[in-house]
Formats: C-alpha cells, sequence, structure tokens
C-alpha cells in the first residue's frame, strides 16, 4: 500500500510573495488580502 506523505509549512505573505515572485507572478499584499477575503473570510484575512 503506498504512502503519501505530507509536510506543513507556515508561510507568511511576503513568503508566498517572493515563491510566486520567483515564478513571475507580481502581486501585492492588497491583492493577497482580497484574496483571503473571498475564499477564506474576513477572520483569515487580517
Amino acid at each position: 500500500m503506498p504512502q503519501t506523505l505530507y509536510h506543513r509549512f507556515t508561510l507568511s505573505s511576503r513568503d508566498i510573495e517572493e515563491l510566486l515572485l520567483e515564478r513571475s507572478v507580481a502581486v501585492t499584499r492588497e491583492s493577497g488580502r482580497t484574496w483571503c477575503i473571498k475564499r477564506l473570510g474576513q477572520k483569515a484575512a487580517t
């Protein structure tokens, strides 16, 4: 039976911004915050 390993990393908004920038995706903190509000709700975005 195959096993799958999962790793959980705590990423800050700056970490995510830098990871996306390495892939030529420019985002602002406000666009990330807006995405969080739409997907996860107001509590997750603060």
